[in-house]
């Protein structure tokens, strides 16, 4: 076939399906890679190496935690760190704390544990949690402990071994911690909305909570006190209620019989915290249970005054309350906030009065139905169909179990609860129970598989709900019994979604629905090397980006441990930490990495690998102490190296198509951005700095073209970039002349 030009201006298709392999002609194949490992696809075009992870702190115990966002203004993003019956929060890249002070002493406390003396009284109790850092000599003592007060100036620290004399420094620190009722169990189902300073949570397990912010150290967790409701639908059997008294606590209400109290079953014990809405001519009242006696007799306090103490035939329980019955779903429409299903009503919504959010009234007390009255709808469809999640778009999207459906108020008017909404059915894909995420009027949720992402929109021409497979070119990634855990979606700077996968590892989709980018790629690799719990995003702390926040789990010391992360894309090391000062040639307060090989670069150059000694690395190069550094990232390095490999070029020319033919690039020219040490088919290295070259002139990072040559024959003529070092690339493109044997 002779000698081609092959111009690839763009990889922005991602890795995709081995099914794909033959498709030149499906479009995304021109754009595509053979495979995107620790690659990142970018929306302009290229592809850059994935964002190194700064360590924050370990979870509490090293236990497994989970994350929440919390946006409390533009200016003021905070990450929860959500573990077993407790809320830990950050902010601007740290642990928030609320007490703190400096060490003066540390000795064997008589028993071999650690003892310790504190600058001044440091108003810790026992059982609280302490971080220490900066301790010389007694370096042990580095990390997170459960303390026992001895005095108001020492402290024991429990499960500790005093093993080095101590001989100077040492800060100590207790991280804020919000007590919940949450287990770490439960966690991962919570759903939640947010409305400027106040987070709403909802567990089907758990009565609806919020949780409100008034400074960096004081949080606030409560049940909601909602007003007057949501109800079920009114009795239509012949049972009466009749309260002893119209008003007051300490009321007794009667039921004539069972039938229609919880299935015909009567009152149970679960059903105190539950309203009751009653009837008497045209006013209504309604009631909270507070007390069970039988299966017809309750106590209650009176919360609207029910007029008089006459039977009452027209009565509606209360729809949530007791101790099993409550909304699992959560979102916010114009101006509602939005609940949905319980396992009682597995089809049904609730949305609240418009613009009180805690108010769920259906009515006046003289039942007349105002449009921003609080509005109940029970989805229909052939067979039971449990709501997923909820999302508030420009119209509410309803994912179930085996339909998707949208919500508006008739003739695409706002919701009102005077008039019936419109309610639609679109698509039957079906849904999993992961909380979507929204991106401009799209919804993009996870199919009832778990294995395949769908984007849900409206389709104005045929007026209809209309769904698309996202996965499915890159279906390898999500085949049984892989399936999606999670996912958050950062919108700067790359516009991609983060989704954890049942293995650990972690999937980038990079999404530009305009720039018709849907590429993906693969993070991460074996558990050795760090597992992905769960992912949350916030703004960044400079707020020009968006930030996404990682737990992981990673093997220290051959003992497994949870470890809050945050990308930082100044780094190119995980779980690493970051030095910016005076020079130095050492680097402490990595006891996190105890016994852990880890990478280090200073000031642009590359250093030895070193392994972790207690907390501590020297600046090595060769067998000599390397030369100091004042800009230091130390991490164990990102693995396996980061790396993508083409998919085997396309020509046809009137001998047919060049593939299975041997091929060989006669000449190559690859665009590189910002690129240092990148290594292509393993034999050319982009130039990179070492501490042996002078430490007064930093090595700039390479842009431009690099010329490659004499890349040998091969059949698929595949070419492979692999980033070695614990440093930057960035692929834009690549161009040359290939030779097609005839």
């Amino acid at each position: 076939m002779g000698v081609s030009r092959v111009v690839q201006n763009a990889l922005n298709s991602g890795e995709l399906s081995p099914r794909l392999i033959l498709r030149e002609d499906y479009e995304r194949y021109a754009n595509g890679l053979k495979t995107c490992r620790n690659f990142i696809p970018l929306p302009t075009g290229g592809v850059i190496t994935q964002y190194g992870q700064q360590w924050i702190a370990q979870t509490k115990g090293a236990a497994l935690a989970y994350l929440i966002p919390f946006e409390f203004s533009t200016t003021q993003a905070y990450m929860i760190e959500a573990g077993n019956l407790y809320f830990r929060f950050y902010r601007d890249g740290a642990r928030i704390y609320d007490l703190n002070g400096s060490i003066t002493g540390m000795v064997d406390n008589g028993t071999g544990l650690i003892r310790v003396t504190t600058n001044a009284a440091h108003g810790l109790s026992t059982g609280n949690y302490v971080y220490i850092t900066g301790t010389n000599g007694t370096d042990e003592a580095n990390g997170e402990w459960i303390v026992t007060v001895i005095s108001v100036t020492e402290i024991d620290l429990q499960g500790s071994t005093f093993t080095h004399a101590w001989t100077s420094g040492g800060l100590w620190t207790r991280p804020y911690e919000l007590t919940t009722t949450y287990a770490v169990a439960d966690i991962p189902d919570i759903k939640f909305a947010q409305s400027a300073d106040t987070l709403y949570l909802v567990h089907a397990n758990y009565a609806p909570r919020k949780l409100t912010r008034t400074s960096h150290t004081v949080w606030t967790l409560t049940a909601i006190t909602f007003l007057d409701g949501p109800y079920m639908d009114e009795n239509t059997t012949a049972t009466t209620l009749t309260p002893s008294a119209a008003t007051g606590t300490g009321v007794t209400l009667t039921a004539s019989a069972v039938t229609g109290i919880n299935a015909d079953t009567g009152f149970q014990t679960t059903d105190v915290g539950r309203f009751i809405r009653l009837k008497e001519g045209s006013t209504w009242g309604y009631v909270l249970i507070t007390g069970w006696t039988s299966a017809t007799v309750v106590t209650v306090s009176v919360i609207l005054t029910l007029t008089n103490t006459n039977a009452k035939t027209v009565w509606r329980m209360g729809a949530w309350g007791g101790t099993t019955v409550f909304p699992s779903c959560i979102t916010i429409f114009e101006q509602r906030l939005c609940f949905g299903p319980t396992t009682r009503e597995p089809q049904r919504i609730w949305l609240s009065t418009t613009g009180s959010y805690e108010d769920m009234s259906p009515s006046a007390t003289s039942g007349t139905v105002a449009q921003d009255d609080a509005l109940t709808y029970q989805l229909g469809s052939n067979k039971v169909n449990t709501i997923q999640w909820i999302m508030g778009a420009q119209q509410l999207y309803i994912g179930t179990s085996g339909e998707e459906f949208t919500l508006t108020g008739s003739g695409f008017e706002a919701v009102s609860a005077a008039t019936p909404p419109l309610v639609r059915s679109g698509t039957t894909e079906g849904s999993k129970g992961i909380q979507p995420v929204r991106i401009g009027s799209r919804v993009i949720f996870v199919q009832r598989s778990g294995r395949e992402l769908r984007e849900l929109s409206w389709n104005d021409n045929e007026q209809t709900l209309v769904t698309e497979e996202l996965s499915l070119v890159a279906d390898h990634f999500l085949r049984a019994p892989l399936s999606i855990v999670t996912m958050a979606y950062q919108n700067k700077p790359d516009r991609t979604v983060w989704i954890v996968r049942s293995d650990g590892l972690l999937l980038a989709f990079c999404n530009y629905v305009s720039e018709k980018v849907r590429a993906w790629a693969l993070m991460g690799s074996t558990a050795a090397s760090g597992q992905y719990i769960w992912v949350a995003v916030i703004p960044s702390v400079n707020r020009l980006n968006d930030q996404a926040w990682f737990v992981m789990k990673r093997t220290i010391g051959g003992v497994e441990k949870y470890f809050i992360e945050m990308q930082n894309p100044d780094i190119s090391v995980h779980s690493g930490l970051v030095y910016s000062g005076a020079a130095i040639s050492s680097v402490t307060g990595l006891d996190h990495l105890n016994g852990q090989t880890v990478s280090i670069v200073g000031d642009g150059a590359v250093y030895d690998s070193q392994v972790v000694t207690r907390g501590q690395v020297d600046l090595a190069y060769g067998t000599a102490a390397g030369p100091a550094a004042s800009t230091i990232s130390v991490g164990p390095p990102i693995t396996p190296n980061p790396s993508v490999s083409t998919l085997e070029p396309a020509i046809r020319d009137q001998q047919g198509s060049s593939r299975y033919k041997r091929k060989h690039w006669a000449s190559l020219a690859v665009e590189l951005e910002n690129t240092m040490g990148l290594t292509i088919n393993g034999k050319t290295k982009v130039q990179y700095r070492t501490p042996a070259d002078p430490m007064d002139a930093v090595e700039p990072t390479f842009t431009g073209t690099k010329q490659i040559a004499n890349l040998g024959w091969s059949r698929e003529a595949t070419i492979t970039f692999e980033q070695t070092l614990p440093l930057p690339a960035t692929i834009l493109g690549y161009s040359g002349e290939l030779d097609v044997a005839d």
